[in-house]
């Protein structure tokens, strides 16, 4: 997410052209809004709330009321237009949406990244949670969190200063303070501690399972949400990866898209997959958290 964050989507699945522009289907953004505490958008303010895309221009392309019943898996749903190229009032290949989530006077930013990558077509629908948090240096982290690590970076320089000593007072996201491979962003993301080498988002089991399935298991953390991706090369040229289905047991069909948790349900998580043998001899599964 978290997954996430400047909100935005760069659109690439589509073949760019010097032909007039053509609407092609429109594309659906679909998720849930959430504050910094990853609670549900309610809580951000009362009363109407919504959801917005902009193009780079400024462009408004499309808005979503957002619903604020508890615990829904999805409370916005947005319908991007879409184009065969440049168009003013619809998104085509190469352009970055921003978003913004505005209760009446009141705007706040939404951090995130999320990346519409060539396997995603017109027509298609994908999933982004948005968190509606105050980001004032527009790094895509919010304020809230940059002022807790502030907190956190003064007492490791302190209690470990060896290792932690040389850390500037600001955040840096793009830092590694904890030496494991993963970005302080990408800990934002995931939720792990930036400060615990061992507090990584990994894979913690990959076997066979009944049926012709594999079993993936991992740590899932509170309010994110979680998605499948395969491919059949790791060389990104010949085969990007792409968003597949899986099942929460090895019995049931494979008919689940998102795995989302609730705040209070944190804990390894497990799920299937069914791979394909006829679309390849060898497959690779990862798994996406936002």
């Amino acid at each position: 997410m978290k997954k996430a964050l400047i909100a935005g989507c760069i659109l690439s699945g589509l073949a760019a052209s010097a032909a007039p522009s053509v609407a092609l289907p429109p594309f659906t953004i679909t998720g849930r809004v959430v504050n910094y505490g990853r609670q549900s958008v309610s809580e951000v303010s009362s009363g109407n709330a919504e959801i917005r895309a902009y193009k780079s221009d400024g462009t408004l392309v499309a808005r979503s009321q957002i619903a604020t019943e508890e615990n829904l898996v999805e409370n916005y749903r947005l319908v991007i237009p879409l184009s065969s190229s440049e168009s003013p009032t619809s998104a085509s290949v190469g352009e970055k949406l921003s978003f913004q989530v505005q209760q009446q006077d009141v705007v706040y930013s939404a951090p995130g990244m999320f990346e519409i990558d060539s396997s995603i077509v017109p027509g298609g629908v994908a999933r982004m949670d948005v968190m509606a948090a105050a980001d004032s240096d527009g790094n895509g982290v919010a304020d809230e969190y940059e002022a807790l690590m502030k907190d956190q970076v003064a007492y490791y320089r302190w209690a470990e200063p060896a290792r932690y000593g040389s850390l500037s007072d600001a955040y840096d996201k793009d830092a590694d303070y904890d030496g494991d491979g993963v970005s302080n962003y990408g800990e934002y993301v995931a939720g792990t501690n930036p400060f615990d080498e061992k507090d990584t988002f990994r894979i913690l089991h990959f076997a066979r399972a009944e049926g012709g399935k594999w079993e993936i298991r991992f740590f899932a953390h509170r309010d994110r949400a979680y998605t499948i991706e395969r491919t059949t090369s790791l060389k990104s040229d010949e085969a990007p990866f792409a968003q597949g289905p899986f099942s929460e047991s090895a019995a049931a069909p494979s008919d689940k898209d998102v795995e989302h948790v609730p705040a209070a349900d944190v804990g390894v998580r497990s799920v299937f997959v069914l791979p394909a043998p006829s679309i390849a001899p060898t497959q690779f599964f990862r798994v996406n958290v936002q």
